[in-house]
């Protein structure tokens, strides 16, 4: 295996990485976040965004965060 950054970081660490996802279309976007966890997707948030609502990405974003941090 290549060594990266991700296999370099010792497992205890790994496992406090939040990833985030997101399948963006014309019309909407789902944004995720989670952890991998021996392997496997652990989802910790998902929300669906209608793409309109938001002057721009960054706007988005800056929504799911504020989301994820009230959800807890």
């Amino acid at each position: 295996m290549p060594t990266t950054t991700a296999n370099r970081v010792a497992p205890s660490i790994m496992a406090a990485v939040m990833i985030i996802v997101g399948d963006i279309g014309a019309t909407k976007a789902l944004l995720e976040f989670g952890t991998l966890v021996a392997g496997r997707w652990q989802p910790v948030f998902g929300r669906l965004y209608a793409v309109a609502d938001y002057a721009d990405f960054a706007s988005m974003m800056r929504a799911c965060l504020r989301d994820a941090a009230r959800q807890g």
